[in-house]
């Protein structure tokens, strides 16, 4: 259902910009449900097609129950990146946007269009939920990964993977096209590895670490910016 960018109403007095502020909690509304259903029919008329669900989420959605006065508003899309049209479309409902978790740039993703074997496997797409579609329309390795080097910025960094794989394609993929390694990339830290040594258990995948740890699984498995939110939490009680 695509993205978790986050975005609200211009004047919404939500405190953001003064953290120590009170949260106001109101008793429960019976227009609540009156005011979502007129804002979706307003995100529904700007976006059209561009979504595919809009749900009323939090504590304003539950009948009955005490609350902030603040109706929180789910939008699904199928795609994962939040582009100018998505943007530009909740501006012109005076929505401000916040960037992923209210924070803009946090997280980064691009799918790379493969040059040597283009045409993906039905075992890749069953496995990753990755289209062809997805990679045609997507740029070759080197522009992605210079996207992804302004992303990520001079550091410093150290480079964290569930195992070995990721730092061994990272290097087979800038040695394929000619460009230098990143310094940060090396030395690498495997969570695998740790999380074993850490746990006195066996090496295991990302979903048994995460059962181990009693975390859910979010998004899909084996979708590189699901994989790397799921690894993330296991990295918190590593690092």
């Amino acid at each position: 259902m695509g993205n978790r960018a986050v975005a609200e109403p211009a004047d919404t007095p939500s405190g953001k910009d003064d953290p120590q502020a009170p949260v106001e909690v109101v008793p429960y509304d019976p227009a609540w449900p009156g005011l979502f259903d007129e804002e979706r029919g307003k995100i529904y008329d700007r976006l059209g097609t561009r979504i595919e669900d809009i749900e009323h989420v939090g504590s304003t959605a539950i009948e009955g129950l005490a609350a902030k006065p603040t109706i929180d508003i789910l939008v699904g899309q199928p795609e994962l990146a939040v582009d100018a049209e998505i943007v530009d479309g909740l501006a012109s409902l005076s929505y401000r946007y916040l960037g992923e978790y209210g924070i803009p740039g946090r997280h980064f993703f691009r799918f790379v269009r493969p040059t040597e074997d283009p045409v993906l496997s039905p075992f890749c797409t069953s496995l990753t939920s990755i289209t062809q579609e997805d990679v045609d329309r997507a740029k070759p390795f080197p522009e992605a990964f210079a996207e992804f080097l302004a992303w990520a910025g001079e550091g410093p960094h150290r480079f964290c993977s569930w195992g070995a794989y990721d730092l061994k394609q990272f290097l087979l993929d800038c040695a394929r096209h000619g460009i230098k390694k990143p310094e940060w990339l090396e030395p690498h830290v495997n969570l695998r590895r740790m999380f074993s040594a850490e746990k006195n258990v066996p090496q295991c995948s990302m979903v048994q670490a995460l059962e181990i740890l009693d975390l859910p699984l979010e998004g899909t498995h084996h979708r590189g910016i699901d994989d790397a939110r799921n690894i993330a939490k296991i990295a918190k009680f590593l690092l």
